[in-house]
């Protein structure tokens, strides 16, 4: 179990013994900012808030800190909201890029994406900023980045023309595989045959908020799908029990090529090959977006 899912536990079991600098750390891990008091100006307030004033008056515009409810799921809320609006606009900023939590959000939009095969992030760029590397692999295809570091008005102008426009197509022939195990900071690769069972940056999944996401490789009937997670070796059992947990057959332990980790094995208590279905013809068996 993790810090972060330690700290929950706690706070809904005995919440009356629990520090307030416990609920902060805990709000700060999901990715929300310390405000700055009455007179001075956030984050939020002094870059975005004058777009998405710009925006309300011809559209209805969802921002992550209104929607979200005492009680409320922070990550099932959230979740919701993008499957349910049209575009989800990402504002990059040097403090948004060095939020777990917002490259989280992000993937969640491209699984969104992958799964119906239209445009829904926008990327809006409030700051000229250096694209950290978990965020490169989102640029699978080319996206146009609105630039409102140069010219604000422009910026707008090109955002509301972009929204006009409605829904575009994108990842068409790009398939994807969502892996549902809600534990952060796994570092899991698919593997098989075709890649000779070994380590693979270009085959490690990235983190969306309940899932790991894996998208952009080639899918042939004859592959073996596999994967394994990597840790270290003194978290070996814990980590084998949260995949069992999760529906998922842990299939044994070895150490990883770069000899300090372990890698933990599984695979879908059920699952079926893909030549094992509908007379090994792969198009009818996983389709682009099936869970493993």
């Amino acid at each position: 179990m993790s810090k972060r899912d330690k700290l929950l536990k706690k706070l809904r079991n005995n919440p009356q013994n629990v520090k307030f600098e416990t609920i902060q750390k805990l709000l700060l891990s999901f990715g929300f900012k310390e405000r700055q008091p009455k007179g001075g100006s956030s984050h939020y307030t002094e870059l975005v808030s004058p777009i998405v004033d710009k925006l309300k008056k011809d559209y209805v515009v969802k921002i992550d800190e209104s929607f979200l409810q005492p009680g409320d799921s922070v990550k099932d809320t959230i979740m919701e909201n993008i499957h349910k609006t049209d575009f989800t606009l990402l504002f990059l900023s040097q403090k948004a890029i060095d939020s777990a939590w917002v490259a989280k959000q992000i993937y969640e939009t491209i699984k969104e994406e992958l799964r119906t095969k239209t445009v829904k992030l926008i990327p809006c760029l409030l700051e000229k900023i250096e694209i950290p590397e978990v965020l490169r692999k989102a640029n699978i295809t080319e996206r146009l980045y609105i630039d409102f570091s140069k010219d604000y008005k422009k910026g707008i102008d090109s955002l509301k023309e972009r929204i006009k426009k409605g829904k575009r197509s994108i990842f068409e022939n790009v398939n994807f595989i969502s892996i549902k195990i809600p534990v952060d900071k796994l570092d899991i690769y698919f593997t098989g045959d075709f890649i000779v069972w070994r380590r693979y940056e270009e085959y490690k999944h990235v983190e969306a908020m309940n899932s790991y996401l894996l998208y952009g490789f080639e899918k042939k009937n004859w592959y073996q799908w596999k994967h394994f997670c990597l840790c270290d070796p003194q978290d070996v059992n814990e980590r084998a029990g949260e995949i069992t947990h999760y529906g998922f057959k842990e299939t044994g332990s070895s150490r990883d090529d770069l000899g300090y980790k372990n890698r933990v094995w599984f695979l879908l208590e059920h699952a079926k090959y893909p030549w094992e279905n509908n007379g090994g013809n792969i198009n009818n068996t996983f389709r682009s977006g099936d869970s493993l």
